[in-house]
């Protein structure tokens, strides 16, 4: 829902450099795992890279198998110094930034993309790292998508995030308002795909009913004023529209009043409920 920047480009972090720094800094039977490891690990993290960016999924049959060493890794996570620093001031710079994954107030903790149950090797890999709130956290856990289509949005990769990703269908059934949270029709196909995956395994449309409906009922009493003082149903439209082409450019692609208003002034059907409910 809000695309972010990468963290290895936000604390110019090279893998390979950073690898090479992780495994120098430990001691004992680790350090002799990990320096046997240290070139594949690299590879491993390129692959990761590559999927990333690609929008594909590492398979996980041709990553090794560290899960003996998982604790080691998962402890580095934890240790938050040295060349592993970033990982704390990624986590508490972003506490009052827009959760990117349901467009909530406040990123509390790390959501590690790429599970670090199942990839440990991934733990500390900065573009594994992403600042969510704590509820996403605890509903994504360790879900990994059987396949492209099939995951969540990632904020640092997925460029589409960009764009106003949701559309909401609004209907009545017996004086009673509901809605259908759906991809936007501007979207590719792919991208539809995953933006559906995304809502259902995030829980999108539950956690946000109740300010999507209330958005709606003010938005509805603003636009039915405006229709009561005479305005052309197409000046209102526009009204609406440059509202949210005002808050487009400013980046604000999350806020839901805003992907309430355009769903207002581009599908007829919310448009004509609103002028049905003031008219009754």
């Amino acid at each position: 829902m809000r695309f972010i920047q990468r963290a290895s480009q936000k604390y110019d972090i090279e893998n390979d450099q950073f690898i090479s720094m992780v495994v120098d800094g430990r001691i004992g039977e680790f350090k002799h795992f990990l320096t046997s490891y240290e070139e594949q690990w690299k590879l491993e993290i390129d692959e990761l890279i590559f999927r990333l960016e690609s929008g594909d999924i590492v398979d996980k049959t041709k990553l090794s198998d560290v899960s003996h060493q998982a604790s080691r890794f998962h402890g580095l996570y934890k240790r938050e110094r040295g060349e592993l620093k970033f990982i704390k001031d990624l986590r508490l710079s972003n506490k009052k930034e827009i959760c990117p994954y349901c467009g909530s107030p406040g990123c509390g903790t790390l959501d590690h993309y790429y599970p670090k149950a199942q990839f440990p090797q991934f733990s500390v890999i900065a573009d594994n790292l992403v600042p969510c709130c704590y509820r996403c956290n605890k509903i994504k856990g360790e879900y990994f998508p059987i396949n492209k289509y099939d995951r969540v949005i990632n904020p640092y990769f997925d460029e589409f995030s960009k764009k106003f990703i949701f559309q909401i269908e609004f209907f009545d059934v017996a004086g009673v308002l509901f809605f259908k949270l759906l991809p936007h029709f501007k979207l590719l196909p792919v991208e539809k795909e995953i933006v559906k995956s995304h809502i259902r395994r995030m829980k999108i449309k539950d956690f946000h009913t109740e300010s999507v409906l209330s958005t709606f009922e003010n938005e509805r009493d603003l636009v039915g004023s405006m229709l009561k003082e005479g305005l052309g149903e197409d000046v209102v439209k526009r009204v609406l529209k440059n509202a949210v082409d005002e808050g487009f450019a400013s980046g604000r692609t999350y806020d839901w009043s805003l992907i309430v208003k355009e769903s207002i002034a581009s599908i007829g059907t919310n448009f004509e409920l609103i002028k049905k409910i003031k008219m009754a």
